[in-house]
């Protein structure tokens, strides 16, 4: 069944005690949640595939770009995150209100505009840790 595109809302926390900061609409965006397979197909599996249940590595990586809405405090904070490699506690939203809440390393940010136009952004975010999902 077709289904209209996801709107998220990404957010970082100021204070680390959920004071939370918007950066801005994605407009275009990927959202990946993986989890790595552990293959134990041996002899004994009589030629057939067996994975092994509960174990592997998870991940979770987010791309996207949009409108920056947030203040010069959030641009200097994302900024210094790529340059130092700290992670940040940031939020984001979906057109649904589901929360994905977690630790992110910022990968990249970008952002662009024209002298006429809006500011944009693009990020690529890599989570560390556990994810929150409300």
């Amino acid at each position: 069944m077709e289904q209209c595109g996801f709107d998220f809302l990404l957010q970082r926390d100021t204070t680390g005690a959920g004071a939370w900061a918007t950066i801005g609409g994605l407009r275009t965006k990927s959202f990946s949640m993986n989890k790595e397979i552990i293959d134990v197909t041996n002899h004994g599996t009589a030629q057939i595939r067996k994975l092994l249940e509960a174990c592997g590595v998870f991940s979770m990586s987010i791309s996207g770009s949009g409108v920056y809405t947030g203040d010069a405090d959030t641009l200097h904070a994302l900024e210094a995150a790529v340059k130092s490699g700290v992670f940040q506690d940031i939020r984001l939203i979906d057109n649904d209100g589901r929360t994905y809440t977690g630790k992110w390393l910022v990968a990249t940010f970008e952002r662009a505009g024209e002298h006429n136009a809006e500011a944009t952004y693009s990020i690529t975010l890599e989570l560390s840790g556990d994810i929150t999902i409300a």
